[in-house]
């Protein structure tokens, strides 16, 4: 989970943590990118600190082509940009939880 909102990846890492899923949490595009060799998936913001969701998203697709990117907004109008830069989905915030497990789970084949 990549944002710099502390408070969101610390309830993303609690609700997916209460379905059994593993989830390393990143404040920063770096940390992410270092973090790539021990993920099943990336859930990504838009808006990171000195950095862009998007552009994140873009070189884990580089790097890893068959791991699954969710990029997550409060705005819909960076949808057609995270998917040209491969993103699997795309959530407009406020995410709702169940849908952000369900969707991750099939994205990793749990």
């Amino acid at each position: 989970m990549v944002d710099d909102d502390e408070d969101m990846t610390m309830l993303v890492a609690e609700v997916l943590g209460s379905r059994g899923l593993d989830v390393v949490r990143c404040q920063r595009a770096d940390e992410a990118m270092a973090a790539l060799g021990e993920a099943d998936a990336v859930v990504t913001d838009v808006n990171l600190e000195h950095s862009s969701g998007i552009d994140l998203c873009g070189r884990i697709v580089a790097a890893r082509p068959a791991l699954p990117v969710v990029v997550i907004s409060g705005d819909q109008g960076s949808k057609a940009a995270a998917m040209r830069r491969g993103a699997a989905r795309f959530l407009v915030k406020p995410i709702d939880m169940i849908q952000l497990c369900t969707l991750l789970e099939e994205l990793i084949g749990v």
